[in-house]
Order: structure tokens, then C-alpha cells, then sequence
């Protein structure tokens, strides 16, 4: 190749071709990005681009960069294409930039999965946690946070992005429907199943009440609700 006999390693800067700059987008770049993405990158290498010898280096360097990320995510890695034969993957830039576009897209694509499924367990365990500990007065952002050992604007962003409600709300309104069930079904004074459904405070129960439903708890009981 006419373009290898002038190529010369002094063409590269090896700050170019950290795997930071692969392994960051990685983590938080978007699939519809990566062929742009991989264009930049060769953009920035220069004229050294143009040597196949070269871009086989890259491929190859790029390659253990994804395999190592996706392993990371605790998928095989053989969930990405084994480079076959380097030379049809490297025999023209073009063709480089396509290869390694796609592998770019399909690791992201399985990052993207892994953390949907991630999420969705994370939401299930607070909903469960919930469901168990409503009753108990100290039950807060920052004590479920602790529990699923996540900070708690984090969760917060995570749950409200998994449901399309913050977990504020859905623990006040899970209280509030079983303290509905207990009207409806028991005898007990509205104080009583304030206590019951995790608010030590019986007044700021029945505030809370009048304001999601639009009438007391003892009106709710009457059968006058209007919400």
C-alpha cells in the first residue's frame, strides 16, 4: 500500500488514541451518534488515517476497548463480532468507519439494555420496599435510597424517569389508598389509621387527605368523595 510506505509512527500523537476518549463515550454517548463519533475520531488522527496498517491498529485497539466495556456490563463479549478477516474492515477508511460505527452502536445498544433492566428492578425493589414499611413514620426518600444503596436525587431522577411520578408522590398516594381501604372496611377513627398508614401526625393526615381527594377522611367514609 503506496499510502503505508510513507507512513511513520512520529505522524501520531498517542494522546489521540487513548481508550478514555472510546470508553467515555461509551458510557454516556448516544447510538445515533456513533458514526460521527468514529469520523471525529479519525478526523483527529490526521494524515495518519490514511494508512491501512495504521487503521488496523486502531480497529484493533477500538475492538478490546468494547470488548472490555461490554464484559464490564457482565455480557459476554462475544455479544460483539469477532473481527474476521482485518483487512475487508480496514481496506478503506470508509470501510473503517463503518465497521467500527457498528460495533460502536450495537455495544451501546446492550448498554442501553442492560440499564433499562437495571432500572426497572431498581423501581420493582422500591415498590416493594414501600409496600412493606408504608406504616413506619420515618419512611423517606433517604431511607429507601439507603436501602437500594443509591443516592437519593439519583433514585429520585431514575424512579420519576421509570414511572413518570416522583417517589414522593407514589409513597403518599400508596399511603393514602390504603388509608382509603381502611375507611371503607374497618371502624377505626381517622387517627388511628393515620398512625396505621405511616403518619404520626393525625391533622397533617387529614390535610394531606382533603388536599389529594378533595374531602376529609371522615366525609370519604360518608360516601362523599369527589376525587
Amino acid at each position: 500500500n503506496s499510502e503505508d510506505y510513507n507512513f511513520n509512527l512520529s505522524m501520531v500523537d498517542p494522546k489521540q488514541i487513548d481508550n478514555g476518549k472510546i470508553l467515555s463515550f461509551l458510557k454516556t454517548g448516544d447510538e445515533s451518534e456513533t458514526k460521527y463519533f468514529i469520523e471525529e475520531y479519525f478526523s483527529d488522527l490526521g494524515h495518519a488515517a490514511k494508512s491501512q496498517i495504521f487503521r488496523q491498529y486502531i480497529v484493533m485497539n477500538i475492538y478490546f476497548a468494547i470488548s472490555e466495556f461490554i464484559t464490564g456490563l457482565g455480557v459476554d463479549k462475544s455479544d460483539v463480532d469477532q473481527i474476521s478477516t482485518i483487512e475487508s474492515q480496514t481496506g478503506s477508511l470508509s470501510d473503517t468507519i463503518a465497521y467500527l460505527s457498528e460495533q460502536m452502536r450495537k455495544a451501546i445498544l446492550i448498554r442501553d439494555s442492560k440499564t433499562s433492566d437495571k432500572a426497572g428492578s431498581i423501581v420493582s425493589e422500591v415498590k416493594e420496599i414501600v409496600k412493606e414499611n408504608f406504616a413506619d413514620f420515618d419512611l423517606s426518600l433517604g431511607m429507601i435510597a439507603s436501602k437500594v444503596n443509591f443516592s437519593p436525587n439519583h433514585l429520585s431522577m431514575l424512579f420519576s424517569h421509570e414511572t413518570g411520578q416522583t417517589l414522593i408522590k407514589y409513597l403518599t398516594d400508596f399511603r393514602l389508598n390504603k388509608a382509603k381501604e381502611l375507611l371503607r372496611c374497618t371502624n377505626l377513627k381517622s387517627s388511628e389509621i393515620s398512625e396505621k398508614v405511616g403518619y404520626s401526625d393525625p391533622h397533617y393526615f387529614s390535610y394531606l387527605f382533603k388536599k389529594t381527594y378533595g374531602v376529609t377522611p371522615t366525609m370519604y367514609r360518608e360516601g362523599k368523595e369527589t376525587n
